[in-house]
């Protein structure tokens, strides 16, 4: 008979100032303990193989939430940025194959180049070991934490520093004499700068074509948010620009999202780059609060379903119950005829399929 494979959850982290995340886990025998399997992106600790305590949260609406590390697993936190998108699969084959590093990557803005590389080190391992012998194989690569610099990149900076001291000299010599750029202000949360943004400054976009509302949104300036709406910023995309709801979903932001709501955000218009509602994507990044916000205006029963049927994917019950609640329905196929519970089937998602068969009892 073979052996019964360990449960896995997912398990939400929190830390004053910073964004809720979540990452897979490993049920172990004690009662709430679970085995890290992921590295956080945003949160330093825990990290891969620590083993920690997880109780359900009414803070994300029942699921679990990270409450104390039991036991560390003997591992380290280090972030590196790598030159090339090219270079992802590589460096983390060569991690692992040299040094039994764990690595977990992400591209840069948009998809761009660079990318940056989260890693999970042995403690065993020196951090200045590790980035010399990855970077003798990577040239380019940048310790981002722990900041490390080799002897000769000390010595190009050296000679370099002059001329960045006149250069430095000369942008700040610049701020004084003009605003700074809106987008800079609302990126490094510069709040004289921001309380600075007029009506004239509505029509910007970045090199992206995103609108200041909507990096507000993204960033979770709420009273920038506020600030604009009043301003007369359209809470609603015009053409092809992107919507700002899309901005909650992509970063969990309920309160702006409310924000947007009251100032008359249509959610049906709100799409994403791959043409999806911004309820669908929600569900997809598991931001309960944000589907929260979005499920208090009406939406037709197709993205309703569809929005389901991506909580069911990514395994998340607590947003499954939620859409169920407000009208999804369960037996909805796609165009591509993959229902929710079929899809949870495929990524095995016992405690969803289980939800989901209850339905069909009934």
């Amino acid at each position: 008979m073979a052996a019964k494979r360990p449960a896995r959850a997912k398990v939400f982290f929190h830390r004053r100032g910073r964004d809720p995340e979540s990452a897979w886990c490993t049920a172990l025998e004690h009662a709430n303990n679970y085995r890290v399997d992921n590295i956080l992106f945003l949160h330093a600790t825990p990290i891969c193989d620590d083993v920690i305590e997880a109780r359900p949260s009414r803070a994300f609406d029942g699921a679990l939430a990270y409450r104390r590390t039991v036991k560390a697993g003997g591992r380290y936190a280090m972030i590196l940025d790598y030159p090339a998108t090219a270079h992802l699969g590589k460096l983390r084959v060569f991690l692992w194959d040299r040094f039994q590093v764990v690595g977990e990557g992400c591209y840069g803005p948009e998809g761009g180049e660079p990318g940056r590389l989260y890693l999970a080190v042995p403690v065993r391992l020196a951090p200045k070991t590790l980035f010399t012998a990855a970077t003798a194989e990577f040239p380019g690569l940048i310790a981002v934490h722990p900041e490390i610099r080799l002897k000769g990149d000390v010595a190009a900076a050296r000679k370099r520093a002059p001329a960045r001291r006149v250069a430095a000299a000369g942008r700040r010599k610049k701020q004084t004499e003009k605003q700074r750029d809106p987008f800079d202000a609302i990126h490094a949360n510069d709040k004289p700068a921001m309380a600075k943004i007029s009506r004239k400054d509505l029509t910007r976009r970045d090199v992206q074509g995103r609108s200041l509302l909507f990096m507000a949104v993204l960033e979770g300036r709420a009273e920038l948010v506020k600030q604009l709406l009043s301003m007369g910023a359209k809470p609603n995309p015009a053409g092809k620009e992107r919507a700002p709801l899309v901005a909650a979903a992509l970063r969990n932001r309920p309160r702006e999202a409310k924000l947007l709501l009251e100032a008359g955000a249509k959610p049906q218009r709100a799409l994403d780059p791959d043409g999806d509602p911004v309820l669908v994507t929600a569900a997809f990044r598991e931001a309960t609060p944000v589907v929260r916000a979005l499920l208090k205006v009406p939406h037709p029963r197709e993205h309703l379903s569809l929005a389901l049927l991506e909580a069911a994917g990514v395994g998340n019950l607590p947003i499954t119950k939620l859409l169920v609640k407000h009208g999804a329905d369960p037996e909805w196929v796609s165009k591509r005829g993959n229902s929710a519970i079929s899809v949870a089937r495929k990524k095995r998602r016992r405690d969803v399929v289980a939800y989901l068969q209850s339905l069909q009892k009934k």
